[in-house]
């Protein structure tokens, strides 16, 4: 037996099974009202009692190399991501070291979900099955019961162990619901707990205002030099560090300090990404197109916002706050350490998920 999940045991064979979501399969609807996934991977499992009746649903997936996207739809929350390799003006050579998933489970009274961002902290081949590994991970470990800061902090000595910095990700996860064993129950299905490393990011949005509760920072040596007062908000756009992180999954110094939690209300917004869309992009700005879109289309608008400044080969002008704007240069040119590179653009990752949208 591989351990317990919500009670039950569950054999090798139920396990193996669940990893095959790898395999490819584009283009399918999941039956029994289960969510579409367009362009991306997945598994549907269903386990039963000695009864026989169905007990354990799974879906996972994940969003391939390219232009991948997916939407899934819960009894709490939809759930719309897209990723690139940052297009024709990306750095990485048509390679996206990105990886988005979504992840449930139901059981009787109810389901827990859990949705996540990753982004490979180098590149080449030990990054991209560094990232894929987190993935597996984060999915086994969801499935086996363990709470998602225990997860965090497997995945995490597990890829240090293994390749230290070349298999490090960034990365931003958050799960909803909470399985509680003395009550024999699903409880707080509107509760989430978020679990981050690095430069990606969460942004709350409730009642068109930023919930700091449920907004993570940047984990780099820029956001010290702003939480120490050397430096201001609206240069971690432009900071010659932005990128030197001081954490993430696989640098072995994972803890309690990473991981917030706060109860969601319905019509409540929280974009995931990669700091591919933040290093463009202001949670200002993005507060204000969540109010004239919303869930998918709110997604859709990001990304391209993401998409057409990181490929812009150019001046581009972020809107911090209200009539403060930050000029970044995105052209090519020399790098700040005096390096020649001929494109600029990071790989993108945009999740939106929208608590109980009215649809």
């Amino acid at each position: 037996m591989i351990g317990r999940r919500f009670g039950k045991e569950y054999s090798r064979d139920l396990e193996k099974s669940l990893m095959n979501y790898l395999q490819p399969r584009e283009g399918a609807r999941l039956n029994r009202g289960l969510p579409v996934f367009e362009n991306y991977k997945y598994i549907e499992s269903v386990d039963k009692d000695v009864e026989g009746e169905v007990q354990h649903r799974v879906v996972t997936g994940e969003i391939d190399r390219s232009d991948g996207a997916f939407v899934m739809e819960t009894g709490v929350v939809v759930a719309s991501a897209r990723s690139s390799d940052g297009g024709q003006e990306s750095k990485y050579d048509g390679i996206n070291y990105d990886r988005a998933f979504a992840l449930r489970t139901m059981y009787g009274n109810g389901e827990v979900s859990l949705f996540g961002v990753l982004d490979g902290v180098s590149k080449g081949e030990k990054t991209t099955a560094g990232v894929e590994q987190a993935v597996e991970l984060f999915d086994s470990y969801f499935k086996s019961g363990l709470s998602l800061l225990d997860a965090a902090k497997k995945v995490d000595a597990i890829l240090h162990e293994e390749s230290h910095f070349f298999r490090s990700c960034a990365g931003v996860l958050m799960q909803l619901g909470r399985w509680d064993d003395d009550e024999g129950r699903i409880v707080d299905p509107h509760h989430a707990t978020v679990v981050y490393a690095g430069d990606a990011k969460i942004l709350t949005i409730r009642n068109e205002q930023r919930l700091s509760e449920g907004t993570t920072k940047f984990q780099s040596l820029a956001q010290k030099d702003i939480d120490d007062k050397v430096a201001e908000e609206k240069d971690l756009y432009t900071h010659s560090q932005a990128h030197v992180l001081t954490n993430s999954f696989g640098s072995g110094r994972l803890d309690s300090m990473n991981e917030l939690s706060f109860d969601t209300q319905k019509g409540d917004t929280m974009v995931m990404a990669s700091d591919g869309f933040w290093d463009v992009v202001s949670e200002y700005e993005t507060i204000e197109l969540s109010k004239k879109y919303a869930g998918q289309a709110l997604q859709d608008e990001l990304f391209q916002l993401a998409m057409n400044r990181q490929g812009a080969n150019a001046l581009i002008n972020i809107e911090h706050e209200p009539g403060v704007f930050v000029e970044k240069n995105m052209k090519r040119g020399k790098g700040i350490q005096g390096w020649e590179y001929n494109k600029m653009a990071d790989n993108i990752t945009v999740m939106v998920v929208a608590i109980d949208p009215i649809l």
